[in-house]
């Protein structure tokens, strides 16, 4: 009975994980257009560490792993990369505007403004 348990247990966590971890890949493999490659590095957010993006795509969100990309203004984020690879159910989507080392995050109807980490 406890071996019937145990199976259908990793029948239902296996099917839970790959229906939230359906929907669209975020494609953090190719390069970056030159706009994304200047978000890469920590930013703060009153004053406090809240996202690093690294390179090749992977990063930290408030002490959370996340995958991203970016280009044409868009910023998408996952929080699920351990769990999901490079799909995400639902990722977060922001238009994004960079000046200098300032870093503003906006929908339609939040906006968030960030500073580079010296």
């Amino acid at each position: 009975m406890k071996k019937v348990f145990l199976v259908l247990t990793a029948v239902i966590l296996s099917t839970m994980m790959l229906t939230a971890c359906g929907g669209s890949a975020i494609d953090t493999t190719g390069a970056f257009s030159s706009d994304a490659r200047a978000l890469v590095g920590s930013w703060d957010f009153n004053g406090q560490p809240y996202y690093t993006f690294n390179e090749d795509g992977t990063g930290d969100m408030a002490g959370s792993a996340i995958r991203w990309a970016a280009g044409n203004g868009q910023l998408s984020v996952c929080v699920t990369p351990r769990i999901c690879g490079t799909r995400c159910s639902q990722p977060s989507s922001w238009n994004y505007t960079l000046d200098r080392d300032n870093l503003n995050l906006s929908s339609r109807l939040l906006s968030f403004d960030y500073t580079r980490r010296r």
